[in-house]
């Protein structure tokens, strides 16, 4: 049991080490970078669909606030033709659409809140990807820059290799 458990343990910080030497940062910060813009335009097209429910519920609104003008018409119609039963009908109906207007404006006001917290949102996911973007810029300059010095240092030390300056002196000598 013990000799499985070592292997194991051998084997996973093998694997960890080739996993790490295998990560790029840049491309890590890139991937993240990829994966906020894609939250970003989904966030937009959430917002965009909120927009499109809250307007239909705001057209209704306007067309049940015109029946309410139409059923107050008719019970005064109705009532200076002496038909009370139709202008309590009329009047009832008016009463309804009056209460389904109370409720959809509830639903709008819920709507532009939940729209505004959409927005909030957004604005934070920009500000998120703005700082990512610095954070990508500055670590792939630094990046860029060790590598260009681990350039430079395997060229100077490629160039000296076993050549002396002593050496060099004596062939400008001969």
């Amino acid at each position: 049991m013990g000799l499985i458990a070592r292997v194991t343990r051998v084997i996973r910080a093998k694997l960890n080490v080739f996993v790490s030497s295998a990560e790029d940062p840049v491309e890590q910060l890139e991937m993240t970078y990829q994966d906020m813009r894609d939250e970003r335009r989904q966030m937009k097209q959430s917002i965009v669909d909120v927009k499109a429910q809250r307007k239909s519920l705001e057209r209704k609104i306007e067309r049940f606030q015109e029946e309410v003008e139409e059923h107050n018409e008719q019970a005064r119609a109705a009532m200076e033709q002496d038909e009370e039963s139709l202008a309590r009908q009329a009047l009832e109906q008016k009463k309804a659409k009056m209460s389904a207007v109370e409720d959809l404006e509830a639903q709008v006001a819920e709507i532009e809140q939940v729209e505004d917290d959409m927005y909030d949102k957004l604005d934070e996911i920009d500000s998120r990807i703005s700082e990512l973007k610095t954070e990508k810029e500055i670590l792939k300059a630094k990046y860029e820059g060790a590598e260009a010095m681990e350039d430079v240092n395997a060229s100077l030390s490629e160039g000296m290799g076993e050549y002396s300056v002593e050496e060099n002196v004596e062939d400008i000598k001969e």
